[in-house]
């Protein structure tokens, strides 16, 4: 009995992990086939959507058929975030190098008003594509509700933020990894901790309106 126990867990592990290693092989197919730069994030977006769907039980979710369909849902507007985002990290990355050249009071202003554009800026990054895959809104609610959920929830950012830490060193130590499961890892990261955030905002909004009928 403990045998065949120990092999039924076997089975469940190996299985866990084949699923994952797929998901990961489709995020990397799929960004070859959206020639790199423009297929990273919508494949991203689909690998979140598989994990949101295990997350709420869905487990036998039919992955290459999920993930194609949120690729190409996603292809455009996972994009223009993209470009957004790259937009924004540009202007701090100027701001950065501005603020290097200056001295005394003025640069202390400088990297105060730097520190708390980056922090927003990294608490709207964390949230936007997990609030993109549970919730159907146009491009600038995403950046909204991401940056609200962010901050109301700003210890779940802290948690997240150091586990990418780790996840990084991780990374350093084993380069092989990164190709073969860094999406996954990142999605595992975020999703789980996240979902907190929505499920605990979506009580709350059932609780009041409970409340008011």
């Amino acid at each position: 009995m403990q045998t065949e126990g120990f092999f039924v867990k076997l089975y469940f592990w190996l299985d866990q992990f084949m699923k994952i290693a797929y998901v990961n092989l489709l995020w990397l197919v799929f960004s070859l086939i959206g020639l790199g730069v423009f297929g990273v994030l919508p494949a991203f977006v689909a690998v979140l959507t598989i994990i949101r769907k295990w997350m709420m039980k869905d487990t036998d979710v039919p992955i290459f058929q999920t993930f194609l369909a949120a690729f190409k849902q996603a292809f455009i507007k996972a994009n223009l975030s993209g470009l957004i985002f790259a937009f924004i990290y540009f202007i701090l990355s100027v701001n950065y190098q501005y603020m290097m050249t200056l001295s005394g009071a003025l640069q202390v202003v400088m990297a105060a008003a730097f520190g708390m554009n980056a922090i927003l800026f990294f608490v709207t990054l964390v949230y936007f594509y997990p609030v993109y895959v549970h919730y159907d809104l146009r491009l600038w609610g995403y950046f909204k509700q991401a940056f609200l959920f962010g901050l109301i929830h700003i210890h779940y950012v802290l948690v997240i933020g150091i586990l990418i830490y780790g996840l990084y060193h991780l990374f350093v130590v084993i380069p092989a990894i990164i190709l073969m499961f860094s999406p996954i890892l990142l999605g595992l990261i975020l999703m789980p901790i996240t979902l907190l955030s929505f499920k605990k905002i979506e009580k709350k909004k059932q609780n009041i309106a409970e409340t008011n009928t």
